[in-house]
């Protein structure tokens, strides 16, 4: 208890007197935090304004359905991807399909929470299908196709303003 913590990766050496047992050295290593290692964030910030992402990351706070569209496949797992990293400390729990295939459309009718990508040429398969209070994401264009309009009110003004600046 006397010991600091390690740094990630790093190693300490814990000496402890027990009675009955004398002296044990005991080693304790950190394991390092590699969830964030390979995560682009930059390309999730080349495709969304600041102003956009909070929407987004609110929304995935309150475990909404959320639908990425974008014309490539990189772009969709890579922004699907690091947006899932901000939740950090948080996980995601829900569906997570970074690229959907066009077959598999009808997914995106599930009443549970989700995050999933579509190819920009499977967008008008959607218009055929029943959903609701999706947030639909053109990561292409940096803007909302569908969105529920309460996006700026699910976080407090104050706390968005903070992040905008850490942003």
């Amino acid at each position: 208890m006397e010991a600091p913590f390690p740094a990630p990766g790093r190693t300490i050496t814990v000496k402890s007197f027990l009675p009955g047992s004398g002296n044990e050295v005991i080693e304790l290593c950190r394991p390092m935090d590699s969830r964030l290692e390979h995560v682009d964030f930059d390309c999730l910030f080349r495709c969304l304004s600041v102003c956009h992402l909070i929407k987004v990351f609110a929304s995935l706070l309150l475990e909404r359905r959320v639908i990425f569209v974008a014309d490539n496949l990189s772009t969709l797992s890579k922004c699907a991807h690091a947006v899932v990293a901000m939740l950090y400390p948080f996980t995601w729990q829900h569906t997570y399909i970074p690229v959907l295939p066009a077959s598999m459309i009808d997914i995106v009718c599930s009443p549970t929470p989700f995050l999933i990508g579509i190819l920009s040429c499977s967008l008008p398969l959607l218009s055929d299908l029943p959903i609701e209070e999706v947030l639909i994401v053109d990561l292409c264009g940096n803007k909302f196709i569908q969105q529920l309009s309460d996006e700026d009110d699910i976080l407090p003004h104050k706390l968005q303003a903070a992040l905008v600046q850490i942003l």
